[in-house]
């Protein structure tokens, strides 16, 4: 094919920083994950939210590393890029339907498509070509050649124009994949949270996690439609992983809670208190020198925790730590926080929160009752006392 023109040019990477808004982007990025881990931390802290603050911020500090490991790699490929081609001269030699870039390191045949980007101003042209860009004095161009670059950059920008529906879509498909996304965090974050300071280690409200399922079905759907798109097939794939964890995570609730709260209430003449008439009651048992018995209730509805409450704080053997005597104090297997009453029973003795008169086996009940948790825990054990 016979050539047009050939107009010398030399590459510059500063240009290519510029047009792509390098530095920039980089920056915002950087401060957008900042800002998510601050909020996610301090949230935490104030709220006092172990879980939350451990699954949440892991996630944004895995997320943030890989994009510091992404950006110094970025910014080692720039400054080794930058040494060896910045300002590498080299030939743009011009036909009708493709350029030839003649230079030392290499040659190389470019279509007019392959262009990504052609910017103008009032002395020159840059062209980014693939991963890189050249320079074009027009104080070396004849008016023709001009002339002739200034059509390809006309037909880029009608290409441009074509595409921005495309562009729309895929800014559609994205916003699509991390709504479904963030909301299955989000929900699951909160569920972690309730599963481990709430319901004591159940599942009661995890069946939340079917509100993403419209989100992600939509996210299938949409993939399919637009399939021969790379956003679109993402979509379907983030779309059914995240369906089918929602349906593995939804089938949780389904779990029976093993709760024999009945067995509960031959417990009401250590505590000293009447129990509410519901509740969640477990029960685990360590074969030790001791024979240790947990006994665990969680009291989740308002109206239970506020009955076992009024009775622990009108019995005048529940006391906050404070209170207690030290030596007794020995005989806590578990001690809480400063929202937490105690008890402390001697059988043998019929004694609560002193220590028998005389040595002996004694079987001991240690209560424990958190009213930020709802939870009143006795611990069971036997132990041999040397007065």
């Amino acid at each position: 094919m016979e050539k047009l023109f050939t107009l010398e040019t030399f590459i510059t990477f500063k240009e290519y920083l510029k047009m792509k808004q390098f530095w920039k982007k980089l920056l915002k990025r950087i401060i957008l994950i900042d800002i998510l881990l601050i909020i996610v931390s301090l949230f935490a802290f104030v709220k006092d939210l172990n879980i939350l603050f451990l699954f949440s911020s892991m996630s944004i500090l895995i997320l943030y590393l890989s994009f510091i490991i992404g950006c110094l790699y970025a910014i080692f490929y720039y400054y080794r890029y930058n040494k060896e081609n910045n300002n590498l001269k080299c030939s743009l030699v011009f036909y009708k339907k493709y350029i030839e870039r003649k230079s030392s390191n290499a040659n190389e045949t470019i279509q007019y498509n392959e262009i990504i980007k052609i910017k103008e101003d009032a002395n020159k042209f840059i062209f980014l070509l693939k991963d890189y860009p050249v320079k074009i004095l027009k104080s070396n161009c004849h008016e023709k050649d001009i002339a002739f670059i200034q059509k390809i950059l006309h037909q880029k920008e009608d290409e441009r124009k074509n595409n921005l529906k495309l562009v729309k879509l895929e800014k559609k498909l994205d916003w699509l994949f991390i709504i479904t996304l963030a909301l299955f965090i989000i929900i699951l974050t909160i569920n972690l949270y309730l599963i481990e300071q709430v319901t004591n280690g159940t599942y009661k409200y995890i069946w939340s996690m079917m509100f993403v399922l419209p989100f992600s079905i939509i996210s299938i759907m949409v993939g399919i439609k637009y399939k021969d798109n790379i956003k679109g097939r993402k979509n379907i794939i983030s779309g059914s992983i995240i369906t089918f964890l929602v349906f593995i995570y939804s089938l949780l609730s389904l779990i029976p809670i093993n709760n024999n709260y009945q067995e509960a209430f031959k417990l009401e003449h250590i505590l000293g208190i009447e129990l509410p008439a519901t509740g969640i009651y477990q029960k685990e048992e360590v074969n030790t020198s001791y024979y240790y018995i947990t006994h665990e209730l969680l009291f989740s509805k308002k109206d239970e925790y506020l009955t076992i409450e009024e009775e622990i704080k009108e019995n005048k053997n529940w006391f906050r730590l404070e209170e207690m005597q030290e030596d007794v104090v020995y005989y806590l297997p578990v001690v809480g926080s400063n929202n937490c009453y105690y008890s402390l029973y001697f059988e043998e003795a019929n004694k609560y929160n002193d220590l028998p008169n005389k040595s002996g086996k004694y079987h001991i009940f240690a209560m424990l009752y958190d009213e930020v948790q709802h939870i009143l825990r006795i611990d069971e054990y036997f132990y041999e006392l040397n007065i």
